[in-house]
């Protein structure tokens, strides 16, 4: 005989795996009748990946020519460099959870247990996604409080010498 306790534990472990299945079935059925083989949260992160990677091609193209990098600039770019790793990284694994358009359903159901299995992963990159922009936002107003207030940041001596031989040069 079952002792109440084990007859509630047996009962909560059966609704934990019919909820799953009734999950996994309504994904199965969202990515197999949705235009582009993935669920609706993997086609926004995959919208948010790409333009993401626009961002940083346009910081990363910062016309720089007779421009020394600052600190700032230095620290800017590292930043990118994270945000592009961490994009590449949630574009290859969005990659993995869609299917071609010609797919069966059983290729749905494939992919929606994949999606199951990996939505923690996928969560775990936009958090660190989100760190970054929040702090290259961060680092992109304290450049424009600097170059707002250009007596609290006086420039190098040096620099200005080298900058001015240059175009004396030129």
């Amino acid at each position: 005989m079952l002792s109440p306790l084990e007859a509630l534990s047996i009962a909560s472990a059966i609704i934990q795996i019919i909820d799953f299945g009734c999950k996994l079935v309504s994904q199965t059925q969202e990515i197999y009748h949705s235009a582009s083989g993935a669920t609706k949260d993997n086609v926004t992160s995959a919208e948010i990946v790409k333009d993401i990677n626009a961002l940083n091609k346009e910081l990363k193209n910062k016309d720089r020519t007779f421009q020394r990098l600052s600190l700032d600039d230095i620290a800017l770019g590292k930043l990118v460099d994270s945000c592009e790793h961490e994009a590449k990284a949630l574009r290859h694994l969005l990659g993995e959870l869609e299917i071609p358009p010609d797919a069966k359903k059983w290729d749905s159901f494939r992919v929606a247990f994949r999606s199951a299995r990996k939505k923690g992963m996928v969560k775990d990159i936009e958090t660190r996604l989100l760190k970054l922009q929040k702090q290259i936002d961060s680092r992109l107003q304290l450049m424009m409080k600097r170059v707002s207030d250009p007596l609290a940041n006086p420039p190098d001596l040096v620099w200005l010498v080298i900058n001015s031989l240059l175009f004396a040069c030129v």
